[in-house]
């Protein structure tokens, strides 16, 4: 199709789908016939411009460029008015996403997924009306204005003005010295985002806390999936008690994260694998599921289970186990330990403070608490040392450890109790998974039936 004479003349003129993967072309020939494409896929090229200058090409729909690593912007996208789909994935050089990307009315996904020397989000985005889909997840090098300038070097201009758009702030926090020699200043608004996302990816951003204060979120009436997986955020951004149409939120590897509560009411799951520092997740719908894997010090799921100390929990429970005697237990501590699994075939991928945080707490003691009181599912649980036995205890039980009793006719059941002594050879100090000991009670009348499988060693 390609000779020096006559270029790309021989190149079909009415072809719609053109896939060339690995071309090792910088930019695209100007004599190539491109105006009836529909889908033009250029993965893993060697493209450092897409085409030189503005290029009709009225009938495009999808544009990918994913994987090419020599691409440093994008092209025009002026008069490209039906481009629906724009895949720049891992595009690890490109550093411009053209302002020019407003223009695209159609436009309904893009992803900059792994764009890492991406510095800024184009404002314009703003103006796309159907856009359902934005995935800028591992782009942890953009920048956000600043609008919380300290008073001191504000110099009577206003606290929701920053200097010239050379200067910007990287999302994660910086030092403020180099702004007291800047003098021009102009008004800028918080980053935001189409009204019209339903999925929107921003994992591995290295975005922290104070990066919320300038992500706008609360306009995203009908947004229903939030990535924020592998962020350094303490906890969620308060503006996503707004997203009434959220119905999925991940936070996988936020390995800082302390807590999760109040969520919008549509949320049905909830991805806390990995979160090593969460301890509490409370305020959540009832319906909501929540994945917490490797949550090594979570200690309260309201409504599912909490974890308290004894001298905390209610006293009439503690009077049924013979318990109300806690001086004898006050100084007794106790050890909760849990094993971080490596669920990840190459953990060096993801972000560094995420790999910092897993050693570190691999590396920690367990931790040692008073005596526990532990809820869960209804049921209330606790262990203590052998010679704090309750002295209702009398029942000695054989293989295969079941036993079975009448109730009385007109008797009215407050509760159950029970109580099983095991213990640990000296020198296996864990108990594994498969030698974790529950308790199954059926009532044959009624055909009921309840299990007790301890979460907490």
């Amino acid at each position: 199709m390609y000779n020096s004479v006559d270029g790309y003349k021989k190149f079909p003129k009415k072809l719609r789908w053109l896939s060339w993967h690995s071309l090792r072309l910088e930019s695209l020939p100007s004599d190539m016939p491109l105006e009836s494409l529909i889908a033009l896929d250029l993965r893993y090229s060697s493209l450092k411009q897409l085409w030189k200058g503005p290029k009709l090409i009225r009938c495009l729909k999808f544009l990918n460029l994913s994987h090419s690593y020599q691409l440093r912007r994008t092209p025009d996208f002026s008069e490209l008015p039906n481009l629906e789909q724009l895949i720049l994935e891992r595009c690890i050089n490109l550093t411009e996403v053209d302002q020019s990307i407003g223009y695209l009315e159609g436009l309904t996904l893009l992803n900059l997924n792994g764009c890492t020397k991406l510095r800024r989000i184009p404002e314009s985005i703003c103006m796309l009306k159907l856009q359902e889909t934005l995935d800028i997840s591992g782009c942890c090098n953009l920048e956000y204005a600043a609008m919380d300038l300290p008073g001191k070097i504000a110099d009577g201009i206003g606290m929701n003005q920053i200097v010239t758009s050379k200067h910007v702030l990287p999302w994660h926090p910086v030092q403020w010295s180099w702004l007291r020699k800047e003098k021009v200043c102009r008004r800028i608004s918080p980053i935001s985002f189409p009204a019209s996302l339903v999925t929107l990816g921003l994992s591995d951003c290295n975005l922290a806390d104070n990066a919320f204060l300038h992500v706008d979120l609360s306009k995203l009436n009908v947004l229903k999936d939030l990535n924020l997986s592998g962020n350094p955020i303490i906890y969620p951004p308060e503006s996503i008690i707004h997203l009434s149409r959220l119905e999925k939120l991940s936070l996988t590897s936020c390995t800082r994260l302390k807590s999760i509560s109040q969520l919008p009411n549509g949320v049905d799951t909830v991805d806390a694998n990995d979160c090593i520092s969460l301890e509490k997740v409370c305020g959540l719908p009832s319906s909501c599921g929540v994945l917490y894997i490797n949550c090594a010090n979570l200690i309260e799921m309201d409504p599912y289970f909490k974890l308290e100390p004894l001298e905390n929990v209610n006293e009439e429970i503690l009077r049924y186990l013979s318990l109300s005697n806690l001086e004898m237990i006050r100084n007794v501590a106790f050890r909760l330990r849990f094993d971080i699994e490596t669920l990840y075939s190459n953990p060096m991928e993801l972000p560094k403070f995420v790999q910092n945080d897993m050693t570190n707490i691999r590396c920690l003691p367990p931790k040692r608490l008073p005596a526990q009181g532990f809820y869960c599912n209804g049921v209330f649980s606790t262990f203590l040392l052998s010679e704090h036995m309750p002295s209702w205890f009398n029942t000695k039980l054989s293989e295969p450890f079941h036993s079975s009793f009448m109730v009385p006719v007109n008797h009215q059941i407050c509760g159950l109790s029970f109580c099983f002594v095991y213990t640990c050879s000296e020198s296996k100090e864990i108990v594994s998974e498969g030698f974790l000991l529950c308790i199954s009670i059926t009532n044959l009348s009624r055909i009921m039936n309840w299990k007790q499988d301890p979460l907490f060693i």
